[in-house]
């Protein structure tokens, strides 16, 4: 303000002179500023920009030190990790692998069909009963199941006979007015082709046959459940 005033003298000093043209002072003051403007813009925009600049600069550390939230991730940023990634191959591998480990599991089952049935019977040598002939097949792959078929059906996890897939147990009984379901017979999965299982099994009288779950008959109409033991690394590792 005092350049401004200083200025302003000298301007009354040349008007009295007779050198200056008359102008309003409210004209000069605006002069006044334009100039200043002018002088002085560059260093107030360049401050601005610098202001602006620094606040970005914090905004993005604090962003960066903010913890992920999945919430607020997106589409690109989930499945641009690379943990997610190798996570999913990962998990597709070790499907791949339990799927060749059942079907290992079903061929080396089907090469003892036509052995015979023995009651207790747990070696090709001797003969299979039930429970015998599933303790074997799967003890070649490194899976111990228990001695008989009850004990056999507690083992592992129920699962929906629909879902059940090659090299899972299933089991037969008969169901008794206020107790539990008897089991009495064990036998394997070999296909489950839209619902229609194939077993293998050793059945008393026949030895170690296929059987076809989808057609009517004894076998059919006792069918209690179906259990799962081949869900863990560990039937992997074991087999190995």
């Amino acid at each position: 303000m005092q350049c401004f005033t200083t200025i302003y003298r000298l301007y009354l000093a040349s008007l009295k002179a007779g050198r200056a043209i008359p102008v309003p002072a409210y004209r000069l003051l605006a002069l006044f500023v334009v100039c200043l403007a002018c002088v002085l813009g560059p260093g107030v925009v360049h401050a601005t920009n610098t202001r602006a600049k620094d606040k970005q600069r914090a905004k993005t550390k604090t962003t960066a030190r903010r913890p992920y939230n999945t919430a607020r991730g997106t589409a690109s940023q989930v499945f641009s990790s690379s943990s997610f990634i190798e996570n999913t191959i990962e998990s597709e591998l070790y499907a791949a692998q339990i799927q060749e480990f059942r079907q290992d599991i079903v061929a080396y089952a089907a090469g003892l069909l036509g052995k015979r049935y023995r009651a207790g019977g747990k070696q090709p040598s001797t003969g299979f009963d039930c429970s015998g002939f599933t303790g074997y097949v799967f003890w070649q792959f490194g899976i111990k199941l228990a001695n008989c078929s009850r004990a056999q059906s507690q083992m592992g996890v129920r699962i929906p006979i629909a879902d059940a897939a090659p090299a899972d147990l299933v089991f037969f009984g008969r169901k008794r007015k206020g107790r539990n379901t008897q089991i009495y017979h064990a036998g394997l999965v070999a296909t489950n082709k839209e619902g229609r299982l194939q077993i293998i099994h050793s059945a008393t009288g026949q030895g170690v046959i296929h059987t076809d779950l989808h057609k009517p008959g004894y076998w059919r109409n006792h069918l209690v459940c179906v259990r799962r033991v081949i869900y863990h690394p560990v039937a992997l590792v074991a087999a190995e």
